[in-house]
């Protein structure tokens, strides 16, 4: 897949980007969703996903501008998994997870003359609230959990491969507000911090619109 990231209405021919637009595209919830969203693709067997477009500026950008280079959520989320979720891509089973029905959503979709046409975006059932991901490359172990709830955080628990032990570091990509954007400082930023034991029953809880990352200390 050549071209992956947040998505954005262009507006009319001559006219600037919506502000509100801006800040959801450069957001902490849209960071959160563009990392789910390439890990569907990855667990789906349609991997690499390219970011799309590695530039300052607004739209499908990385970073603010050419001289503070502060990145956007977006890029952090990516960097995140590329740099901590090495090997392979682990079966993950989930034992009890609440779940949302997602209704049909009426949409204006993105057209070249910038005009957007009416669309529906078909909605679907049974969606997780929480996310996980497992990773394994020789000794090397790291669980990914994604929260997509934008009001509460989410407590998990895990049952751990056999042989995972041991002390862990803690990544997080978080905010309290989670339509906290990068847009003119970075306010969102990954953080990383002494883990949890890793012990199958381990309990995590994942703020509201958040990642955490686990890997074993090495």
């Amino acid at each position: 897949v050549y071209e992956g990231g947040p998505g954005y209405s262009l507006p009319g021919p001559g006219k600037s980007p919506p502000e509100e637009d801006e800040d959801i595209g450069k957001s902490l919830a849209l960071g959160t969703a563009t990392l789910d969203t390439s890990m569907q693709f990855l667990a789906s067997g349609a991997a690499p996903v390219a970011y799309y477009d590695y530039k300052t500026g607004p739209y499908w950008a990385s970073h603010n501008n050419p001289k503070d280079r502060v990145p956007y959520p977006t890029w952090i989320a990516l960097e995140m998994k590329n740099n901590l979720c090495p090997g392979d891509l682990l079966v993950v089973d989930a034992v009890d997870v609440r779940r949302s029905d997602i209704p049909d959503k009426e949409v204006i979709k993105t057209t070249n003359d910038g005009k957007g046409a009416k669309a529906k975006v078909t909605g679907r059932k049974g969606v997780p609230t929480t996310v996980c991901y497992a990773f394994r490359d020789g000794d090397k172990f790291s669980v990914m959990l994604l929260n997509r709830s934008m009001t509460e955080p989410r407590k998990v628990a895990l049952e751990l491969p056999p042989g995972v032990s041991g002390a862990s570091k803690k990544h997080v990509l978080t905010h309290p507000d989670p339509k906290a954007h990068n847009r003119f400082e970075q306010n969102v930023k990954a953080q990383a911090s002494d883990g949890p034991e890793f012990k199958s029953g381990m309990e995590v809880e994942i703020p509201p619109g958040s990642i955490i990352i686990l890997t074993k200390a090495s």
